[in-house]
């Protein structure tokens, strides 16, 4: 496994879990520096080519740009595949919701760069995976239908071993130091523009205005973190929100599964929603905005917990319903049992490794 790594805490190369892992760290560039995209490229090259001795029989991808630089060295020696997690492209037009029309202009001239090295790489490659319809039709629109034709569909899994259901919810929330005289929403986002969180607070802040009484803890980090937190207070949410910054995985599923309600506010370019089932695998409802790969997931658990149209008023009318005890729920373990027959790691994983053993 090669991955981007901060070698201060780790080795360049340590064995995880049985799994011999090898780490770079890129120099400090600026996001749009042209360097930082060869960079990748050059140093995951060159780590392997340090430690990979024997012969390699097979590569599978998830990241673009480590993925290009060892295709580079293993193409037609071995059996490739990539998992597109989203496509690079709008990956990077997506993250300059809100910025200045300088910052988008170079965001869209990097997002042909990255588009441009997208297609040479799956064209390269022998299979390509997407966790999502949506993903796949995305795919067929950037780089044409004989390439997308190609891609094969295979969903995301949940832990339903790590991600379980409260026995004492009331309790639980009490020992995260939540309230339990009023709902309480969880969102668990990085602190980026297209996730949505200024659509979620300007939603709240509605609420609050009508009445409603809620609390909202917010995991995650994120370039946006002090700009988000000022509009918070500027709306008078303080008291209403908790930040919770990064969440501990061992505190993960505790969080998950005290929570009333789980909320997706995404923007834009959701390519498949693994939260959404480690929510419900918890047992609690995941109150969701139309967007991308979300309503595979959702929707087919409860239409009604997808928001009417993917903005302010959207997500504002979905909460208050469910604040008002207008939305349909869902025994916990019934819809548990939904996630796990459907998604869980012992059936999805088994679709995964058979595919690639195919090749």
């Amino acid at each position: 496994m090669v991955v981007q790594g901060d070698l201060r805490r780790h080795q360049e190369h340590e064995i995880e879990y049985g799994i011999h892992v090898l780490r770079y760290t890129p120099p400090p560039l600026g996001r749009l520096s042209p360097r930082r995209y060869a960079i990748h490229q050059t140093l995951s090259r060159q780590v392997v080519q340090r430690y990979v001795r024997e012969p390699v029989h097979f590569v599978h991808g998830h990241a673009l740009l480590t993925y290009a630089g060892i295709l580079d060295l293993y193409d037609g020696i071995a059996q490739t595949a990539y998992a597109v997690h989203s496509p690079m492209k709008l990956e990077m037009l997506a993250s300059g919701r809100r910025r200045s029309a300088g910052e988008r202009f170079l965001l869209w001239m990097t997002s042909q760069l990255l588009n441009r090295i997208e297609r040479r790489c799956l064209m390269r490659t022998g299979q390509i995976h997407a966790y999502s319809a949506y993903t796949q039709r995305l795919l067929i629109e950037l780089h044409g239908r004989e390439l997308g034709s190609r891609v094969m569909v295979l969903p995301g899994w949940v832990d339903s071993t790590r991600f379980t259901i409260a026995d004492k919810r009331t309790e639980l929330k009490a020992s995260l130091g939540w309230p339990i005289d009023r709902p309480v929403f969880f969102v668990l986002r990085r602190l980026v523009p297209r996730m949505g969180i200024d659509i979620l607070l300007d939603a709240l802040a509605r609420l609050k205005n009508e009445g409603d009484r809620f609390h909202c803890v917010i995991g995650g980090s994120g370039p946006l973190a002090g700009e988000l937190q000022a509009t918070a207070h500027h709306l008078g949410l303080k008291t209403y929100i908790e930040w919770a910054g990064r969440v501990p995985d061992e505190v993960l599923p505790k969080m998950y599964a005290a929570a009333d309600a789980f909320v997706l506010p995404t923007a834009e370019l959701e390519c498949f929603g693994l939260i959404a089932l480690e929510a419900m695998a918890c047992g609690r409802p995941t109150l969701a905005m139309p967007v991308g790969a979300i309503p595979e997931v959702v929707a087919s658990i409860e239409p009604n917990w997808i928001a009417t149209s993917p903005d302010v008023d959207g997500l504002k009318h979905l909460l208050k319903k469910y604040l008002s005890s207008q939305l349909p729920l869902m025994d916990p373990e019934r819809l548990r049992s939904l996630i796990v027959d459907n998604y869980d790691a012992k059936i999805i994983i088994p679709r995964h490794t058979g595919s690639l053993m195919s090749l």
